[in-house]
């Protein structure tokens, strides 16, 4: 479902549990009856699409990034990488958030519950790795520890 629907539209890709707490990816829409994601599968027989009614608050889009490990980065990820050049052994937890500024608005990372700063999407692929996100794993957001 994932990997069919990045390669019709990335750049409108989301994410959203169900109202079972499954995670569906596909694209966001709104109707009288509430949010829904559009998930679509590659058949036999061609596409096929499939609605879900969604738990709004978990919805979190596509940064258009992958990383290290080829891994689709979400908003509300939580990413594991190296953020400071003169002690390249300190790894950070941080978690992915959409940031607005008087500059412009772009994908930023954030620890703990601190502003967000901007995101560069060069360092994410190549120093970072999704470890979870903020619904399933909220207890790693505020992790900030140093390897030995």
């Amino acid at each position: 479902m994932l990997k069919t629907a990045m390669t019709i539209a990335p750049q409108h890709l989301c994410r959203a549990k169900d109202t079972h707490g499954n995670w569906v990816y596909g694209f966001f829409f709104v109707t009288e009856n509430g949010s829904h994601i559009r998930s679509v599968t590659k058949e036999a027989t061609g596409l096929c699409f499939t609605d879900h009614k969604i738990q709004p608050s978990t919805l979190g889009r596509y940064t258009g990034i992958n990383d290290k490990n080829d891994n689709p980065v979400f908003e509300h990820d939580i990413v594991q990488g190296f953020y400071d050049d003169l002690f390249p052994k300190n790894k950070s937890i941080c978690r992915i958030e959409w940031v607005l500024t008087e500059e412009g608005a772009g994908w930023g990372w954030a620890q703990d519950y601190r502003d967000a700063e901007w995101l560069c999407p060069e360092d994410l692929h190549e120093l970072n790795k999704v470890i979870g996100n903020v619904f399933d794993h909220p207890h790693l957001v505020n992790m900030d520890f140093a390897e030995e």
